[in-house]
């Protein structure tokens, strides 16, 4: 019973993982192709109801519909934790990018 609870508590912290990463993936697209504020809107709606429809999901599936707050719990953790990561990941890629460049220019 505890196995198929840590099982579920890890697949809840990945799936929190993923949306920060399909939510980055989409804030990315969106600098690349410039969107007015009515389309970020609907996007972000959009987003956020397969982000729900997700998490709904795989609470239905796993707990047969109960709340379990240690699975929210889990979800928001993974998502703060790859927030964190790439956070750190894209200061290192700017420091290497600045050292890089400057190493490039003649003094």
């Amino acid at each position: 019973m505890i196995k198929q609870e840590a099982v579920f508590f890890m697949e809840s912290f990945l799936t929190g993982a993923l949306l920060i990463w399909c939510y980055l993936i989409l804030v990315g697209l969106r600098k690349v192709i410039r969107h007015g504020m009515l389309a970020v809107n609907i996007e972000d709606l959009l987003y956020w109801c397969v982000a729900a429809l997700i998490i709904f999901v795989s609470a239905f599936l796993e707990n047969n519909g109960e709340v379990r707050w240690y699975s929210a719990a889990a979800i928001l953790l993974g998502a703060w934790v790859q927030w964190g990561v790439l956070f750190f990941l894209r200061r290192i890629c700017i420091k290497l990018l600045k050292k890089f460049r400057n190493r490039g220019r003649m003094t």
